[in-house]
């Protein structure tokens, strides 16, 4: 419901919803001055990213289950979270980028959910370190194409104008998608543990976390049918046809920007991702709550806190953008790591349980504000014609170190260097400081390559 009113509003704010998208917008656009349309549009594929997250995420809450049942180290049970599911999806996100550019974007997310949804159930199966690793590689793979799909077809459709807040609704999935995984998951392993598929053939004879992953698997039914719903955005003839080759040289040509953009989006990606892989282990080994209470708990905060933040962040990459250009958005940038930094620090080594749970509500709120801001950038930064292969190349990055490393560094942190309930609360502490100071410097730099040039 949140999301559904914030498109609204977005929609009817600010000017004419009826400018183009692109300013290339063909004749056979179908989102060209149809604000209802566009609407649409962005919450179909916000529910589909959603989905991808819940898909992701609700690895968080399973961890230490899995890792009793199967034996796993922290090590371990970090890369089934992260390394795994990384290591495939950026290694497909290259091929997801050139598709995106070049065929049909609304029947390749349809084939990527009915992949990852498949293969989440998979993972029910799993019985082993291997077996789970194989799967989580799956899903990773079919989850690559909702990154490439999703710009290139809400930068189709979107006017300029109104960018910033459409990719801010649009990040909303990623905690959206994470708080259902903790609410739904905590609900279900809760009931579960109680009994409740006692009797149910196949699902009542599997423990807790097999049955969660099994159910998952069948939500992405009803998402292929909205997405089969929507119509593609249009897309100029004469913007087809080019390379990675292509996307390479345009960045190389703007290496001075690009460099530092995506040390920036990269190491936020590491602070936000390393943090979500082991809060919930930290608050169960610390403060001795159980998974289904720290499920709940988180996610009625990310319900509420995440789009409130997106969505302050949305009008203000909009206001900065018309006052500042194209630094201005990055300046923001800097600003809101420096304040997740110290959130993030202070959090998992807090010496009371009340303040931690204050802390966790201000990460809520902060966490995912720069998702938008690097979308945003690339946005306005690339053509059209490459748009999908330089986002897929911008979140391949992302993947690598923040899905696949970041997690597996703080747990080797940890294992390395800390003993006894609260080591991975120290390793997350000093590992989150590392990756928010390197990406606040990271924004910096783009925005003094984007500054406005002197009127002297």
């Amino acid at each position: 419901m949140v999301c559904v009113t914030g498109v609204v509003m977005l929609m009817n704010s600010d000017g004419d919803a009826s400018a183009s998208a692109s300013g290339t917008a063909t004749e056979a656009d179908p989102y060209s001055g149809r604000s209802g349309r566009q609407t649409m549009l962005l919450v179909v594929l916000t529910l589909a990213a959603m989905l991808g997250a819940l898909d992701r995420q609700i690895m968080q809450l399973l961890l230490l289950p899995i890792k009793s049942d199967l034996g796993l180290t922290d090590t371990q049970v970090s890369q089934l979270y992260g390394l795994a599911f990384s290591l495939s999806n950026v290694l497909f996100l290259l091929p997801a980028g050139l598709m995106a550019d070049r065929v049909n974007r609304r029947r390749l997310l349809v084939a990527g959910i009915a992949a990852w949804s498949l293969l989440t159930g998979a993972c029910g199966f799993a019985l082993s370190y291997a077996s789970m690793f194989a799967a989580r590689a799956g899903v990773g793979i079919g989850e690559s194409v909702i990154q490439p799909t999703g710009v290139s077809m809400l930068r189709s459709a979107i006017p300029p104008e109104r960018r910033g807040r459409a990719f801010a609704i649009y990040a909303m999935a990623i905690m959206l998608g994470t708080a259902l995984a903790l609410l739904g998951g905590g609900l279900l392993l809760g009931l579960i543990g109680r009994g409740l598929l006692v009797g149910v053939p196949l699902l009542g004879d599997l423990h807790p976390w097999q049955a969660v992953l099994l159910i998952l698997g069948t939500l992405g039914l009803p998402i292929m049918l909205l997405v089969s719903l929507v119509s593609e955005p249009g897309r100029p003839s004469e913007l087809k046809g080019a390379s990675y080759s292509d996307a390479l040289r345009f960045i190389a040509g703007r290496k001075g920007v690009f460099f530092p953009l995506a040390i920036f989006n990269t190491a936020a990606g590491m602070l936000t991702l390393g943090f979500a892989a082991w809060v919930v282990p930290v608050l169960v080994r610390r403060w001795g709550l159980t998974i289904p209470e720290v499920g709940t708990r988180l996610g009625v905060m990310m319900l509420v806190l995440p789009p409130l933040g997106l969505f302050a962040t949305g009008w203000l990459i909009d206001m900065t953008k018309r006052r500042f250009g194209l630094s201005g958005p990055m300046l923001l940038g800097a600003i809101l790591l420096l304040a997740n930094i110290v959130v993030h620090v202070f959090a998992p080594i807090y010496p009371t349980l009340a303040g931690t749970w204050v802390l966790l509500a201000l990460i809520m709120l902060l966490g995912t504000t720069c998702i938008p801001i690097a979308n945003t950038m690339v946005a306005a930064i690339a053509p059209a014609n490459l748009i999908g292969r330089i986002s897929s190349l911008q979140y391949m990055l992302y993947g690598v170190f923040g899905g696949g490393l970041s997690a597996t560094a703080i747990a080797m942190v940890s294992d390395g260097f800390f003993t006894g309930p609260a080591a991975i609360a120290h390793a997350l502490s000093i590992m989150c400081g590392v990756y928010g100071s390197i990406g606040a410097i990271g924004a910096l730099a783009t925005a003094w390559q984007l500054r406005p040039p002197s009127s002297s």
